[in-house]
């Protein structure tokens, strides 16, 4: 038996799920794609956005060393029998909190789907449920 699930997306944040779940059960159902969507879309504009930053420091690059140059030249010397580092400069960003967000029944489905996790997927009644760990 082949376990296959396939996704077609809808208009207004809609897709339809047919398959073929672990115990041979067929079936296909209409879920809610929103969330999925929004998690994909987030997930495409943070690579564009590395992209951009990449793109920025390169262009800058130069003009970054240049100043870099200046600033060393114009740095006073420090005779270091007279002074001690007691902290190093350093640059970072700040920490952040782990955001951890519950996903709605949908957006799990469509995730599992999309990872090739069919075998954590059955049709009861005509609607997908997942499986307990």
């Amino acid at each position: 038996m082949t376990v296959t699930f396939n996704v077609q997306h809808l208009a207004g944040d809609r897709a339809v799920v047919t398959g073929e779940d672990t115990q041979g059960t067929k079936g296909s159902t209409v879920v809610d794609a929103s969330e999925y969507n929004e998690m994909k879309l987030a997930d495409k504009f943070e690579l564009a956005e590395e992209a951009f930053d990449r793109v920025v420091a390169e262009t800058f690059a130069p003009i970054t060393e240049a100043m870099e140059h200046l600033e060393a030249v114009q740095a006073p010397t420090l005779d270091p029998r007279f002074y001690v580092v007691e902290q190093e400069h350093e640059e970072g960003q700040a920490a952040q909190a782990q955001v951890v967000r519950k996903l709605e029944h949908d957006t799990v489905v469509l995730r599992l789907i999309e990872a090739g996790t069919f075998d954590d997927l059955i049709w009861v009644d005509g609607e997908l449920e997942i499986l307990a760990l």
